[in-house]
């Protein structure tokens, strides 16, 4: 009997078993996507990914001193002056010979731990960074190690380490674990600024005098002074309370007078971030002779006046007087300035410092990073991080998302996150109060190393951890289960170390992509990455994105979403001898790359399984370029070769060349014979040009015949 069997867009399930009695699917595909509704599915081939011409030489990106690793052992060693504990970062990429490593763990400045063993065993070998990729402000952030973030009047803050590039740029600017600022202009320009205050101001000589017109009141004052930033209204930690005069008297003025303050000692060393002072005073006690004394002595000091440079006279002199009527916020002790740290974020309206106060070391009491902590910003001082309002999450923190109300910290461990707990600052006056505006509660007990490696789409959090893609229920409660939503793709995940995973969306497909990067090898010795897409609208993995060249390896380090567009970063090492990391845009063509795509068919037995099957013709509609047919197939007792299929190698028909098209054409029917098929599978293979419309298959039709008895 002789039928006709109409081969459709299907959904790609590369996992399902080999029996021949599942529905048709796509059992393996490369550089296509499914398209179309129910019923009504198309393939269209993947149109590339454009290089936008930003090209990074990491020749110079190099490590101090030199590596050394054995085979089979994910333990690499340095000497020459290493400095690992500075110069690396959780889940970044470094490429030595030809060998990538993925940093698992820094354990010291002459150790650090890959994430996959080498196949390979070399010494005295230098490393090369590949650089990190951000968004910031819908352009790209690139630098060894980096994240930015914009701030008020266009402002950035910014850590990290490296030179720091904007959109293929050097900005001229290095990022540190130190946090900076970046002043904006009014010119596009911009001039680095320290960020936050290290030191208090010198005092300044306080000294009464008349003339004043407030009618302050007669008694003793006190007084405190910071350094202040106009620009960014961050201030620093008080000075020691002064209480003498320029004669070493009490201060104490006449009724209705008013200070001289003469800030010339303040102005010594002064930050190249303050534009001026802030004068905290103790208030007057309503003219209370006892109650005067006390705040004299005891405080409170409350904010009485913002001093501009500008504000001061020739002499650096400024006549001060304030009553209390006017006196502003408290004076506190916690403007601490932002410690060292891998990560900044933006969320509620707070400057997040994250992995930070980590080991201590003789230069920092208070601890390095990467650390289990994250330190938010005043509201009221920008440029102060209170070392009390640690925030630990339980492991030091490798990446962040923020979403769905919450700051997600990811860490190799578990994905712990931070919420707002409704205290502000005025909290710390009020006893019964915690002074925490902020405080941490698990959620998954699953982890990662890479920062790329969470992200939270539509609403919902996604991580690749212990080689799966989860995801979470909706509206992610605390105690939510996540569900694993890479079934359909585990076979072809299997086995890729969790550090070489990252995960971000793409805009204009709506998907969430996969990313592994450094997989294998290809023919030409370079390494590949590759792309898993699921369709967010309809919940079904895509065809694999190869990314593979045969003049350089495609070494994924850093992956964003700019402008609703994917892009990402890949390189290592380039014919020729050269380094390079270059910029990417998935899917989009550059209009001279050809892009080569194939898709097979699930192997079936047509529900025939004790019979021979012989195909005697294809059909092909759709708009194609150098479309090639492969059948392949097993006879009784033997099997197929996955490997065949996904290489298209060694097939039972040989290479079946169907006519190109232009238009979406139903193509002449080729006559063939392929017999003694008891399990089989169709192989089309394309490369579309890179010009014009893509490659699209809307069907094809396969005429078998059963024959030879049951068996």
């Amino acid at each position: 009997m002789v039928q006709s069997l109409p081969l459709f867009a299907q959904k790609f399930a590369p996992s399902s078993s080999l029996t021949g009695n599942e529905n048709l699917s796509i059992f393996r595909g490369e550089n296509c996507f499914i398209r179309g509704v129910d019923g009504f599915l198309k393939i269209r081939n993947y149109s590339g990914h454009k290089n936008l011409g930003e090209n990074y030489d990491i020749a110079g990106e190099t490590l101090t001193g030199n590596i050394s690793w054995t085979a089979g052992s994910d333990a690499v060693t340095g000497a020459g002056g290493t400095l690992f504990l500075t110069e690396l970062h959780a889940g970044q990429f470094i490429i030595a010979g030809a060998e990538v490593f993925c940093v698992r763990r820094i354990e010291s400045n002459t150790l650090f731990y890959a994430e996959r063993a080498p196949a390979s065993t070399a010494a005295g070998q230098t490393a090369r960074v590949l650089l990190r990729l951000q968004e910031l402000d819908k352009t790209r952030a690139v630098a060894r190690h980096i994240s930015a973030v914009k701030v008020d009047k266009g402002d950035i803050l910014f850590v990290g380490s490296g030179a720091f590039y904007r959109n293929g740029v050097a900005t001229g600017f290095t990022a540190t674990n130190t946090p900076k600022r970046l002043r904006y202009n009014t010119d596009g320009t911009y001039t680095e600024k320290p960020f936050g205050f290290t030191a208090t101001p010198p005092a300044p000589v306080i000294t009464p005098t008349v003339g004043g017109t407030k009618r302050m009141l007669a008694g003793k004052f006190s007084f405190m002074v910071s350094y202040w930033n106009p620009e960014t209204n961050g201030f620093s930690n008080p000075s020691d309370v002064i209480k003498i005069d320029s004669g070493a008297a009490e201060i104490a003025v006449a009724a209705n007078g008013r200070f001289e303050f003469d800030f010339t000692a303040s102005k010594v060393g002064m930050p190249a971030n303050a534009g001026g002072f802030i004068i905290w005073q103790s208030p007057s006690g309503g003219g209370v002779t006892a109650t005067n004394a006390s705040y004299y002595v005891n405080g409170p000091w409350q904010e009485a006046a913002r001093v501009r440079l500008t504000d001061l006279d020739a002499d650096d002199k400024y006549f001060h007087e304030c009553v209390d009527g006017e006196l502003g916020m408290f004076a506190s002790g916690d403007n601490d300035a932002p410690p060292e740290c891998e990560f900044l974020a933006e969320f509620s309206n707070t400057v997040f410092a994250l992995s930070s106060l980590g080991k201590r070391t003789g230069g920092n009491a208070l601890g390095t990073n990467p650390g289990n902590y994250a330190l938010c910003a005043k509201t009221s001082n920008k440029e102060a991080f209170p070392y009390g309002w640690q925030v630990s999450v339980g492991s030091e923190i490798n990446g962040f998302a923020a979403g769905i109300g919450r700051l997600f910290c990811l860490t190799e461990k578990g994905i712990p996150f931070i919420t707002a707990t409704g205290r502000t600052e005025i909290a710390r006056f009020i006893p019964t109060l915690t002074d925490m505006p902020f405080t941490s509660r698990p959620f998954w007990t699953k982890g990662n190393v890479n920062p790329y490696a969470l992200a939270i789409v539509q609403g919902d959090v996604f991580l690749v951890s212990g080689g799966k893609v989860l995801m979470s229920p909706r509206n992610s409660s605390e105690d939510a289960n996540p569900f694993n939503v890479g079934k359909a793709i585990q076979d072809l995940i299997e086995g890729i170390p969790g550090g070489h995973f990252f995960l971000r969306n793409d805009p204009k497909n709506q998907q969430l992509c996969v990313i592994a990067s450094a997989v294998e090898k290809n023919d030409a010795g370079y390494w590949i990455s590759k792309i898993f897409p699921l369709d967010l609208e309809t919940n079904q993995w895509q065809p694999v994105v190869r990314l593979s060249s045969d003049t350089r390896d495609m070494i994924v380090s850093g992956a964003e979403v700019v402008n609703d567009r994917l892009e990402f970063l890949a390189g290592g090492r380039v014919s020729g001898g050269a380094f390079t990391v270059s910029t990417f845009r998935y899917d989009e063509a550059d209009g001279a790359t050809p892009v080569p795509y194939y898709f097979a068919i699930q192997g079936t037995d047509n529900n025939e399984e004790q019979r021979a099957k012989r195909i005697k013709s294809i059909r092909l509609t759709g708009r194609v370029t150098n479309p090639v047919i492969q059948i392949h197939g097993a006879m009784r007792g033997g099997e197929i070769s996955v490997s065949d299929i996904e290489n298209g190698t060694n097939s039972l028909s040989g290479n079946i060349l169907l006519d190109s098209s232009t238009g979406i054409v139903r193509n002449y029917k080729k006559n063939l014979v392929v017999k003694n098929l008891h399990l089989w599978s169709l192989r089309m293979s394309g490369e579309w040009d890179g010009t014009g419309d893509v490659d699209e298959i809307h069907e094809i039709v396969v005429e078998i015949e059963s024959h030879g008895g049951m068996k």
